[in-house]
Parts: structure tokens; sequence; C-alpha cells
């Protein structure tokens, strides 16, 4: 039964900010010594090793598990140790680190329609809502822009790319990299960029670009949310994957119904 361990730096509370706290696994008794097998979170996929010895109780060394000293910028020694019950484990999920390096860039399948936007600031592309209704009495006109827009037709083709990065320290694990689609009636679908691997890493800063293609995009009009996204690795085996979004903006991609031309007389 893991148990967390407080190490107490100093006699003096002045010191309380030295203190620490590691999680004991494991120990062994070797005559008047007590081995203590620790994890501290400063020391990453090393064993470490508290002795308590009955002949100095005042003074707790703290070792790596080869029997080297720690290193200089660390704590070695303690003045005592606190020891918490009622530890419950806990499941943490790999790939808390993977981020979005580059926005998502949207490939479209649909007519480039000119439509109204907010003006922009620099006044481009700028003209008067007075053709489409008289100025007020104190003859102030209402600007709008005109500008191309591309527009996604319903159930056509759509690509979607990003990059992903590991901004932590250690490695990060993912499944599948993917998009979540949640459409206008709070349904949600997904879609893969890989094929599911058990255990995909990023090392440490290491970027991944991401191209999805989702052969038949939105099943009616309407705004639809693309968010980018991952499915986890569990730690323990026969857990079920969790799909995680990363934090960041969705984009946002309007779905319209092709227009039928009018038949002739």
């Amino acid at each position: 039964m893991p148990a967390p361990i407080g190490l107490i730096y100093d006699r003096d509370i002045f010191h309380i900010g030295d203190s620490h706290q590691v999680v004991a696994y494991g120990y062994a008794v070797a005559g008047g010594q007590t081995l203590i097998y620790v994890y501290d979170n400063r020391f990453h996929d090393q064993e470490c090793v508290l002795t308590v010895d009955t002949e100095k109780p005042g003074e707790i060394l703290q070792t790596l598990a080869d029997g080297s000293g720690l290193p200089d910028n660390n704590n070695g020694k303690w003045e005592g140790l606190l020891v918490s019950d009622g530890y419950q484990s806990q499941t943490p999920s790999y790939g808390q680190d993977i981020g979005i390096a580059s926005p998502q860039a949207l490939t479209l399948t649909g007519p480039v329609v000119m439509a109204p936007i907010a003006a922009s600031a620099n006044g481009a592309a700028r003209m008067s809502a007075a053709s489409a209704r008289p100025p007020s009495a104190g003859g102030a006109m209402a600007m709008i822009a005109i500008t191309p827009q591309q527009r996604q037709l319903v159930g056509r083709r759509l690509v979607d790319s990003f990059t992903v990065q590991n901004f932590g320290e250690y490695q990060a694990h993912y499944r599948t990299l993917g998009i979540e689609i949640d459409a206008p009636d709070d349904r949600a679908s997904f879609q893969n960029a890989t094929t599911a691997v058990l255990d995909n890493l990023l090392a440490p800063g290491e970027t991944l670009p991401v191209t999805i293609a989702v052969a038949n995009f939105g099943d009616g009009p309407g705004v639809y949310a693309v968010r980018a996204g991952y499915n986890s690795v569990p730690l323990l085996q026969g857990e079920s994957s969790n799909w995680l979004t990363l934090f960041f903006p969705a984009a946002s991609v309007t779905v319209t119904a092709p227009t039928r031309s009018p038949r002739a007389a």
C-alpha cells in the first residue's frame, strides 16, 4: 500500500519551505537500519531510498537505490518524517503535455460567396449600407465589408491540418490523434488521423504534423465546431482509452445545402 511521506528538512520552522514529499512503496530491514523505497518526483524514473538508522534517529539519509548520493542541488539529509494514512491510488492520464503548435487549417469543399462581415479597421473593402436602406435622420451610415468566403457543402470532403507538440519535460503518450466534430444538434463524432497504436510517443519538444480528411462532413446545414484532440493510453491493462480535447479554440465551419439551378423554360 503506497504511503505519502513528508520529509522534514530542518528543526527550524523558518526552513519549512525546504521540506519535501515523496511516496513510499516498499521497505526492508537490515540490522539496525530500515530502508524505505520511495518515488521522488525530482528524480524521474530513478529509484530512491531513505535510510533510517536506530543509532541516529535524528538523521534520515536519502540516496539513489544504486548507493550514489543525490545531486548537490537537492536535499539528501532529513531531520524527520511524517506518514499520511488513508492513501487512495488514482490513475493519471498520459499525454497532458500535448498541445497545439499551429492552428487548424481547413480546406473546404464548396462555393466561394461574397458575404458581408464587420468592416475592417483599415477601411478596406467597405461599402455603404445606404444601398440597402436610407441613412438615419442624423445622416450616419452603417459600414459593412463584403469579402469572399468559402462555404462547406453538406456531405462533402473537408481536410483539417494542424501541428501538435509535446510541451512537457518527459515523453507524452497517445493512442491516436484526431478531431471531434460537434454538430449543431449537439451530437459529436470523431475522426482519427492514424491507426490506433498501443502507445505512440512524442519526445519533449517534438512536433508532429496532423492531416485528417473527412470524406462526408456534415449531415445538415448549420455551424459545426471542430476540436483537435487525442485518445489516451491507459496505464493499466484492461482499462479503456479516453478522448481528450487539446486546449485550443475550436475551428468553426458553416455548412450549407447545395443550391439548385433553375430549370430552363
